[in-house]
């Protein structure tokens, strides 16, 4: 997604993909914090199609100059 808006420019129908994407990815965290007792974690979506697009962050670290503090995940 995040290299066709690169490429192409975004679409009211990529925009909701994406957005549905990122909650998907904040709820398996959320619902592995619950399993685990790690509390604190969120996803970030960093959208430059050059590098890893998905992160694990704790929340302080979810601005876009922090979020490379996290882990990559895609």
């Amino acid at each position: 997604m995040d290299e066709a808006d690169c490429n192409y420019g975004s679409t009211p129908r990529r925009d909701k993909a994406q957005d549905r994407t990122i909650l998907k990815a904040r709820k398996i965290l959320a619902d592995l914090a619950r399993n685990t007792g790690t509390e604190g974690l969120t996803a970030y979506h960093q959208g430059d199609p050059r590098g890893c697009s998905l992160y694990v962050v704790i929340p302080e670290d979810c601005s876009q100059e922090r979020y490379d503090k996290g882990i990559a995940i895609y």
